[in-house]
């Protein structure tokens, strides 16, 4: 992933006045680093070796709009981004990636979930950012335990699936509920407060959505520590560091060829 491409997404997001994406305890905790250098973390970290060059890019829960932001600059023909916070709406996501929109013509913001968005195009990569477990709040909270519940994100993984070409990428980001200073009944600085039941380990959203093609390319952590600039960046985007602070994840499923499926699909159990 080329350097110009995150300097590019830097500058037209200062330009388009669009950070502010972050949380207090992101801020808190780097002190000597300023916005840019966490933002340029965040993208090395979640795009390293992602080509968006000619490809058609579908970023749920857009934010801000910075990822789709990237995904311009690195050469991608052409973004939806799907936030679901309705038309009008005060929100400062909503408010962020309009008006990335509203710059960029290669950008369309649509007003719905994943699950209600409709599409005759199938998409090469899928960005998912803090929104996978929001996508079935009560289905995610028993999806371990509830044959009911792991069916509905079947459901809405198979919708997935209809939207993406083969060969797509799908780019997940978000935070499990395994933490150590939780199992510890500890509070948790680095974080808050946060409802650790309506999320899951990578390794359970990997699962679900091999069913419906998908092949596990790497599963990434980030720590609220790794935002500490290049150093921290290197020594703190581990597992064992973020489950002691944020647990976030970063998970890159590809979608198999149809052929493959299907023969995948048909091959008798041994």
């Amino acid at each position: 992933m080329g350097t110009d491409a995150i300097n590019q997404t830097l500058g037209l997001a200062q330009k388009l006045n669009i950070f502010g994406d972050e949380s207090w305890q992101e801020r808190l905790v780097s002190p000597l680093f300023d916005t840019e250098t966490r933002t340029e973390i965040k993208l090395e970290l979640l795009f390293e070796g992602i080509d968006f060059t000619d490809q058609t890019v579908l970023d749920v829960g857009a934010g801000n709009g910075i990822y789709s932001l990237f995904a311009v600059c690195a050469g991608a023909d052409r973004i939806v981004a799907l936030e679901p916070a309705g038309d009008g709406s005060n929100g400062i996501n909503v408010n962020g990636v309009r008006t990335v929109a509203e710059s960029v013509e290669t950008i369309e913001v649509v007003s719905e979930p994943l699950q209600n968005f409709k599409s005759n195009e199938q998409f090469d990569i899928v960005i998912m950012r803090n929104v996978i477990n929001h996508l079935d709040e009560d289905a995610t909270r028993d999806l371990l335990t509830d044959p009911t519940a792991h069916q509905r994100y079947q459901d809405i993984f198979g919708h997935l699936g209809d939207l993406t070409a083969d060969d797509a990428t799908i780019v997940i980001t978000d935070s499990s509920r395994n933490n150590y200073l939780r199992f510890l009944g500890e509070r948790n600085p680095f974080i808050g407060s946060r409802d650790w039941p309506i999320h899951q380990a990578p390794e359970v959203w990997a699962t679900l959505l091999s069913h419906q093609g998908f092949a596990v390319r790497d599963i990434r952590w980030r720590s609220t520590l790794s935002l500490l600039g290049p150093v921290g960046k290197r020594l703190f985007s581990n597992r064992l560091v973020s489950h002691l602070t944020s647990s976030n994840f970063i998970l890159i499923m590809d979608r198999m060829r149809s052929d493959d499926r299907m023969i995948g699909e048909s091959s008798p159990d041994e």
